[in-house]
């Protein structure tokens, strides 16, 4: 990881984490074709190589909210041990071709998320997710499969949102220590805690949290839900985590 020379940085106020400070507004909706363009012109203008970026006051500015990235804040009570940004190297990015990991090179495939895994605080110290990490619905939804993955389980949550072309909306928390309790059928609600991240013991990579968003046709079977044809996307449309929301009210 320490030949990765750019990081993407994330900031946000205590104001903007509060529960009653907009945190329920809708957030994932479909972007029109220009704000999808618009939006990843940008993105990949913030993410380009060796500069660390700011990103909130832009996205604050285009009325978009990194929901995910604010629900974990607010769970793990962040602020209280001095959260101060969200980092990220770009391997861990959504779409990223390389790993972040290990000696890195090239994935098999485009990341299909969003790796969360650092922090820095106030003090400037660089801070890991670890073992102790809740891990919150982004949304109300069923859990309807939990297998294992390479370094813990993942869950994949199906939500109630539609897009209008026959598409439910899936939310997919891999490298978790899920809750005992949790088990397909499992009906939470938005921030209910289903598990924890996955302590993982290898040098090579650390722990941290996976997250993918898609759209999957309410017709695909349960059965051929995996991350081999989620990375394959013949099927289903994989949304970027970060920018998966919806333009607030004007």
């Amino acid at each position: 990881m320490g030949s990765q020379s750019a990081t993407l940085s994330v900031t946000f106020s205590s104001a903007q984490i509060a529960p009653d400070a907009g945190s329920d507004l809708p957030i994932v909706g479909i972007l029109t074709e220009e704000q999808e363009r618009q939006t990843t012109r940008i993105y990949q203008k913030m993410t380009g190589p060796n500069q660390a970026v700011m990103i909130s006051e832009k996205f604050h500015l285009l009325s978009f909210t990194l929901h995910p990235l604010k629900e974990m804040v607010t769970c793990n009570r962040l602020f209280e041990s001095g959260f101060g940004e969200w980092l990220f190297y770009p391997g861990m990015l959504f779409d990223a071709p390389e790993k972040w990991w290990g000696k890195g090179g090239q994935r098999p495939s485009p990341h299909e998320g969003v790796d969360i895994c650092l922090y820095r605080n106030k003090a400037g110290q660089e801070v890991r997710l670890d073992g102790t990490t809740r891990i919150p619905a982004m949304h109300d939804g069923e859990v309807v499969k939990i297998e294992g993955d390479f370094l813990g389980k993942s869950v994949y949550m199906r939500h109630d949102i539609r897009n209008g072309n026959g598409d439910r909306l899936y939310t997919i928390y891999g490298h978790t220590r899920p809750a005992h309790t949790l088990h397909p059928g499992s009906v939470l609600n938005k921030r209910d805690v289903l598990g924890r991240i996955s302590e993982v013991e290898r040098k090579t990579i650390l722990s941290h949290l996976h997250i993918t968003v898609a759209w999957i046709p309410e017709s695909f079977p349960l059965e051929r839900l995996n991350w081999a044809t989620l990375g394959e996307r013949r099927e289903v449309r994989l949304l970027d985590p970060l920018l998966s929301c919806k333009p607030s009210p004007a």
